[in-house]
This record gives C-alpha cells, sequence and structure tokens, in this order.
C-alpha cells in the first residue's frame, strides 16, 4: 500500500483501493481481534 505509485491521498481513493483488497483488510482486522485477544489474556492471567 505504502509504495504503490498510483495511490492517492485523498479519502476517497483510498477507500476505493482498500476495497480492491478485501483480503488484506479482513486479514489486517482479524489479526488486530487476535493480538487484542492474547493481549487480554496474557494481562488475565498476569493478574492471577
Amino acid at each position: 500500500i505504502f509504495t504503490d505509485r498510483t495511490f492517492q491521498s485523498s479519502f476517497s481513493a483510498w477507500m476505493t483501493s482498500a476495497g480492491n483488497h478485501l483480503g488484506a483488510i479482513s486479514f489486517l482486522i482479524m489479526d488486530s481481534f487476535l493480538f487484542l485477544s492474547v493481549a487480554t489474556l496474557t494481562t488475565v492471567q498476569i493478574s492471577q
């Protein structure tokens, strides 16, 4: 995404580009969810 020469900085262009790469966006969302889950479980285990 950061090295794409045709990428424009406007919000609508970003949304169009994100719409073309739904697999990458869903991966980032699921990866963030997994990271937050692991961080929460680690915090709970530390507090016990």
